[in-house]
């Protein structure tokens, strides 16, 4: 089934020529289908790569879906387009429609407390009423982070060195959530910070579904799926890690870490291994399929 986009989204016509079923709102105003309400809150400076990389993901389900892109109303970002935001994302204020689930994006902001992030009090307050509506909640790296600070008061902790590159996770118990995944799972990375796996094990609420040996946590979920936290970028381009790898040279970081696993023969010259976008695809399958599974048809019940 399609994804539901605005035409002039400018995903709109890359994800159309990679093959991936889209549809305008006007067609989809003319079935007599209810679509999958799902929101976006793209905390990421590069907004057009991210809305991307979801969308890719988001239309590999066999539902159909109408995403709306938030923004905060406390913070205005200005790496972005201009216009933008103002063309193609709303507040929550402004939503004019129920949501069946939400995600939450990562942002540059790893080094502050979570009350220093400027619109912290604002994200509080939309996950207060995601939990008061049983909206589903995927949080990605660190929103994840964030989610898990609100909800359980699980903090982060400073890395000593940034992990960065592709890990290889285990699965540590069976979920609907990772159905059909591979049994060795290779997700990229790139964080300064972590939520350690022992404080999720010491939460009755919540599973560690996926860990690395090296990376640690990347999957973790409440025991209803209800509230899901990716650490990992399963959403990643072949050439996300490359891109941020030479940003960081450029800058004159030269304590980056060449990203582990990512280079043929760690050789920057080679073209990186991908083999991380089928389980990241399946992921976004399973999860839309229990939002799917666990929501009513009439949004506003």
């Amino acid at each position: 089934m399609p994804l539901i986009l605005r035409q002039d989204l400018p995903a709109f016509d890359q994800l159309q020529a990679e093959g991936v079923f889209m549809m305008g709102l006007d067609r989809a105003a003319h079935q007599d289908i209810r679509p999958l309400e799902i929101g976006i809150l793209n905390l990421m400076p590069d907004k057009l790569t991210t809305e991307t990389q979801l969308l890719r993901l988001l239309a590999s389900t066999p539902l159909q879906i109408h995403v709306s892109f938030l923004k905060t109303a406390t913070y205005k970002p200005t790496h972005v387009e201009p216009g933008h935001l103002e063309k193609f994302y709303t507040t929550m204020e402004e939503l004019s429609h129920g949501l069946d689930g939400i995600i939450i994006t990562g942002a540059p902001i790893e080094h502050l407390d979570f009350s220093e992030v400027a619109y912290w009090e604002e994200l509080k307050g939309i996950l207060d009423w995601a939990k008061k509506k049983h909206v589903f909640v995927l949080g990605l790296c660190w929103g994840a982070q964030a989610v898990l600070n609100h909800y359980y008061g699980i903090d982060k902790h400073a890395l000593p060195q940034k992990k960065f590159g592709v890990f290889r996770h285990e699965h540590q118990e069976s979920s609907p959530l990772t159905m059909h995944m591979d049994d060795r799972v290779w997700v990229p990375h790139s964080r300064h910070t972590e939520v350690r796996e022992e404080d999720i094990k010491n939460h009755p609420d919540l599973r560690a579904l996926l860990v690395s040996p090296e990376a640690g946590l990347h999957l973790v979920s409440n025991q209803d799926d209800s509230v899901v936290c990716l650490f990992g970028h399963g959403e990643y381009d072949r050439e996300t890690l490359e891109k941020e790898y030479k940003r960081d040279l450029d800058q004159g970081r030269t304590e980056v870490p060449l990203p582990e696993n990512y280079y043929p023969d760690n050789n920057p010259e080679k073209t990186p291994y991908m083999n991380w976008r089928a389980n990241g695809t399946l992921f976004f399958r399973n999860w839309i399929t229990q939002v799917y599974e666990k929501t009513p048809y009439e949004i506003e019940k």
